[in-house]
């Protein structure tokens, strides 16, 4: 990411080595505008987490 030019994410939530509010986190460090969109199997809370940590969409 730090290479090109990102014009979205799309990323689950649960991922081997780091889950996906961690990579929006990075993400939104190097594209502050960038749009996100997150996805899960999990409960709301997860989807609360995301909205928290600044995801566009779930």
């Amino acid at each position: 990411m730090q290479s090109n030019t990102v014009d979205a994410l799309i990323t689950d939530f649960n991922m081997p080595e780091m889950d996906g509010i961690e990579l929006l986190k990075q993400a939104k460090a190097l594209y502050p505008d960038l749009v996100s969109i997150m996805i899960t199997a999990n409960d709301n809370e997860m989807m609360h987490r995301a909205l928290e940590s600044g995801v566009t969409d779930f």
